[in-house]
Order: C-alpha cells, then structure tokens, then sequence
C-alpha cells in the first residue's frame, strides 16, 4: 500500500509538471523577435567604412553554395564619372536597402558592417553592405 501511495505521488507531480511544461510553450512560441533598421546617415558613424559601386544594368549566372543571379558590380573611388572598362565583378549578396532595377546602370554609396563571428554562415561575408544614398 505504501509504495501504491508513493507511485500515486509520483505520477501526479511528473503530470503537473508536463501540464506546466506545456503552458511555458505555449506562451513561448507566441514571442515575437522584431529587428528594427535604421537608416544609415554618414554623420551618425564617421567612422563608418564606404565603398562607391556602379551596379551593372544587368545580373548574370554565377555559383555559391546554389546557382543564382549575382549582381555586377565595379568599385570606384570618386563619386563623378563613369564605370571604367574593366570588367565586371560578381557581387553574391545582397546591398540592404537597394532596389536593382533590369536595364538601369546605377552608382551607389554603400556601408561595410562587419558581421558577428557567430552569426556568419558557412557560405557566408564577414560584411554586409547597407545602402548609404544613390548617387547616379
């Protein structure tokens, strides 16, 4: 009878912490992580390293871990003229805050952020790049 009572106890409060268990998920999964941007502004970060990029008018095929369609990009140091002769580099990410558009050779002013060692993919930069201002 005693070790029938002991059981008893037992099963009763392992089924009371399951049931508890269960309302601490429930409420968890409702959480919502929002990430917040911000709009880069030069003078907030002078500090801040920039790279000028024409963006070609065009995408072309390129392979990382998948195939996709890369941007072309020349990088330049001025903000006046146009993109040189050289060839185009495929560029295999994305540039935060720019909208390509087919057919339109654009000059942009973009930021480096550098990427937290841990939350670097495989495949992955160590940077992203924020778009600061179109300039062409």
């Amino acid at each position: 009878m005693k070790n029938l009572t002991k059981f008893t106890i037992l099963v009763i409060a392992l089924s009371s912490m399951l049931t508890a268990c269960k309302a601490i998920d429930s409420h968890v999964s409702k959480i919502t992580i929002t990430r917040i941007e911000t709009p880069i502004k030069e003078a907030e970060n002078t500090n801040m390293e920039t790279k000028i990029l024409w963006v070609a008018p065009y995408r072309k095929s390129c392979v990382g871990v998948a195939s996709m369609q890369c941007l072309m990009i020349q990088e330049t140091t001025t903000e006046v003229g146009e993109p040189t002769a050289e060839e185009w580099q495929a560029f295999y990410q994305d540039i935060e805050g720019f909208n390509w558009q087919k057919g339109k050779l654009s000059k942009i002013k973009v930021a480096l952020i550098p990427v937290n060692s841990q939350n670097i993919q495989a495949d992955g930069s160590s940077v992203r790049y924020k778009l600061i201002e179109v300039l062409q």
